[in-house]
């Protein structure tokens, strides 16, 4: 049975969205020219609705949607270092590893990190909301910094044919959120979490949203 979102995290998850910190989908903002990598859970009761999203997405850009799937328990939550999700250290490494490599064989220049809530990992280790969301950031920044490093981005360039100054490299963080029961209607989402808004040392609190804790 699908998982239901607790009070307070369906406060702050609403909160968020009025204050712009989740943004609805924009197909153009996302660059899908050649598909994507895509980081993601593989939920059975969340699969089917964000594949569709996606696959609707790839077509404001391409002919065919053209996904490269990376699955695990977890999705973008798995990326944070040192996440109380990882039973065995060095997971998020692994699929670093695996994403560079995923975009040096596809010829794809675009990672989609994407997390859902509620999430069957984040409830078994006892995490709010805003605690899944600040591992969700840790990991995009470790994502992003990983393909900055100059050995990825001349590996990546030579294979696209390109130069380096020339090559640019996108990390499109998206969380899925099923509303459950509180939504009659239009109960699933999937929204853009905007990297300018999140940075690690200033996380939208709940107090600062409004919220009474």
């Amino acid at each position: 049975m699908p998982l239901q979102l607790s009070d307070f995290d369906y406060e702050y998850l609403r909160a968020l969205k009025d204050h712009g910190y989740l943004e609805m989908l924009i197909p153009e903002e996302v660059d899908l020219t050649a598909g994507a990598v895509k980081i993601a859970c593989p939920d059975c009761d969340q699969r089917e609705d964000m594949n569709s999203i996606l696959e609707i997405m790839c077509l404001h850009h391409r002919p065919s949607p053209r996904l490269h799937p990376l699955k695990l328990n977890g999705g973008g939550f798995l990326l944070a270092p040192n996440s109380p999700l990882v039973k065995n250290s060095g997971r998020d490494v692994i699929l670093i590893e695996d994403t560079v490599d995923a975009m040096d064989m596809k010829e794809m220049t675009t990672v989609l990190n994407i997390a859902h809530l509620p999430c069957g990992k984040i409830n078994s280790v006892g995490l709010t909301a805003p605690q899944a969301m600040e591992l969700f950031i840790r990991g995009r920044d470790q994502m992003i910094e990983a393909l900055a490093r100059p050995e990825v981005r001349a590996r990546l360039a030579k294979k696209l044919g390109k130069a380096e100054k020339d090559l640019v490299l996108q990390v499109a963080c998206l969380l899925h959120v099923d509303y459950g029961f509180r939504r009659p209607t239009k109960q699933k989402r999937m929204y853009h979490v905007p990297t300018s808004l999140w940075q690690q040392h200033s996380m939208p609190e709940p107090f600062s949203l409004g919220m009474h804790v």
